[in-house]
């Protein structure tokens, strides 16, 4: 797919959104991004820029004030949402975003990263432009954590700094009195379970987005996510960019990207509002992370976005 055909499909998917971005050098027509952004891991950020990021979406969570809203239009995409709410706020009218685009973004794994990698520019591109943000986007290395998912540093009850723990509804973290409107006004949930395939608190979200039998019942989310596996999936698929997505995805849904999604049952786990988390954008940029080292493990890789 080549870039403007991307663009194109991607600013219909999330409405007006792209009109208020900051567009990188590549858009304003040079032919290279000459200063990229380096993005972080979360565990190696101070507690300043932690704050920082945090301070910054929580502004963009401050609802709208009254007779403005960020004029976004809802497709129709995905029917039997939530009604808009144009009453709320820039963080949820992307969430919405993803709701209403959820029939065409999702289970088209070609297409999703790409589709995300330009949802993930726009997030970013808010916080500076909306918020003053002046930090990059953090990212969330989820292997590094596989021996022990529930003490990983992204689950903080620092009231300034943390991204909270677990709760149905949090009631820790920077985010515990923070009401999101999708589907109906709530403060976000949150918990954990490694065997996400069987049972557990995620069955009718997995039931209801995966309308078959998982072949492999006895995955643990850690084993899907360990540094071997991952490594696997970057060195892999030389040069075919289709396989290197499914792999993402993984067979019947059971590669890294849902397994990270599912193993927190709660709004980061739903297909429609997982946006509602902070969390979420932390985990697909670290899925954007392997997908730009999959792209330097191989020249073969730099380029291919149809069939290979």
């Amino acid at each position: 797919m080549k870039l403007a055909s991307l663009l194109s499909v991607t600013a219909l998917a999330l409405g007006v959104f792209a009109a208020d971005s900051d567009a990188d050098s590549f858009a304003r027509g040079g032919n290279k991004c000459r200063q990229p952004a380096k993005r972080k891991e979360w565990r190696t950020i101070s507690r300043k820029d932690r704050k920082a990021f945090i301070d910054a979406v929580k502004c963009l969570q401050k609802p709208y004030e009254y007779g403005k809203t960020s004029g976004l239009s809802p497709k129709g995409d995905t029917p039997g949402i939530p009604a808009y709410n144009s009453k709320s706020s820039y963080f949820d009218d992307l969430v919405y975003a993803h709701m209403d685009s959820n029939n065409k973004d999702h289970f088209t794994a070609r297409k999703h990263s790409m589709l995300t990698r330009w949802y993930l520019h726009t997030f970013h591109d808010a916080l500076k432009q909306r918020c003053g943000y002046k930090g990059v986007l953090p990212y969330w290395n989820w292997s590094l954590d596989v021996a022990n998912m529930t003490s990983a540093p992204v689950f903080d009850a620092d009231p300034e700094t943390g991204l909270g723990t677990f709760g149905t509804p949090l009631t820790d973290g920077a985010f515990k009195n923070s009401y999101r409107a999708y589907p109906t006004p709530h403060v976000i949930n949150r918990t954990y379970t490694p065997y996400l395939f069987f049972g557990g608190g995620g069955i009718a979200i997995q039931n209801d987005t995966f309308p078959f039998n998982f072949p492999h019942r006895e995955l643990a989310a850690p084993n899907v996510l360990a540094p071997d596996n991952i490594n696997a999936i970057i060195n892999g698929s030389v040069g075919n960019y289709t396989d290197f997505a499914f792999k993402i995805d993984g067979v019947r849904a059971q590669g890294p990207h849902n397994a990270a999604h599912l193993m927190m049952p709660g709004d980061i786990s739903h297909p429609l509002w997982s946006p509602n988390d902070a969390l979420f954008y932390l985990h697909h940029a670290n899925i954007d992370c392997i997908w730009a080292k999959w792209q330097s493990a191989n020249k073969k890789n730099k380029e291919p976005m149809e069939e290979g």
